[in-house]
């Protein structure tokens, strides 16, 4: 009489599905401890029209830091009138978490979208800040702006959960931000050409 193997083996069909089951469900447990989902302060939605004259306020107090004087006698002196009209081609900022406001992941960067008025993007611009998941979520905006004025500054909130003058620090990351990506693509605009061997030759041969 033959016996059923069908039969016998399905106990260990049924404990291997089981560990299957059972690992898929800890990868998925693992994967939401580590990489949350986004939340709602991830979205910066929320219209502030009282933040549209501070942000504009910062803007035009950062174009004026590229006036060449004894604070900054690098710059150029057209450097005001360059960052002045480069800030006209932006047409919106937005700061995002890289891996999202709650993540636990490290390097969780803040980082800056820079959408021109001629429809082309840069992001994953750094602004040297990070978010961490056992702190109070950072202050993310979507500034628009156009012709270099602010029309609008949509937030996660956060702002609302302090002083007013203590998110001017937020807006100037941003801004300093934007401008730095133009420093580091246009560094001739703002400085003088960096000098090289023959310049320093030169330099010895006229001491």
């Amino acid at each position: 009489m033959q016996l059923n193997t069908n039969l016998s083996n399905a106990p260990k069909k049924t404990n291997l599905l089981v560990i299957l089951i059972i690992s898929a469900a800890a990868v998925a447990v693992g994967f939401i401890m580590f990489f949350p989902s986004r939340t709602a302060f991830d979205l910066p939605d929320k219209n502030n029209p009282k933040m549209v004259a501070m942000f504009d306020k910062q803007l035009q107090l950062n174009i004026d830091d590229h006036e060449q004087n004894s604070f900054h006698p690098g710059y150029l002196p057209t450097a005001k009138e360059h960052v002045g009209a480069y800030i006209k081609t932006i047409a919106k900022l937005e700061s995002y978490s890289r891996h999202g406001v709650n993540s636990s992941q490290a390097r969780n960067a803040i980082l800056l979208r820079i959408t021109f008025a001629d429809g082309s993007v840069v992001d994953k611009v750094h602004t040297g800040r990070t978010s961490s998941h056992v702190m109070p979520p950072p202050l993310l905006m979507s500034v628009s702006i156009k012709e270099g004025k602010t029309v609008s500054v949509l937030t996660n909130g956060m702002e609302k959960k302090s002083s007013p003058d203590w998110v001017i620090p937020d807006l100037n990351t941003v801004i300093n931000a934007a401008i730095s990506y133009d420093k580091n693509s246009n560094n001739n605009a703002y400085f003088p050409p960096t000098k090289t061997k023959q310049d320093f030759e030169k330099e010895w041969e006229e001491q």
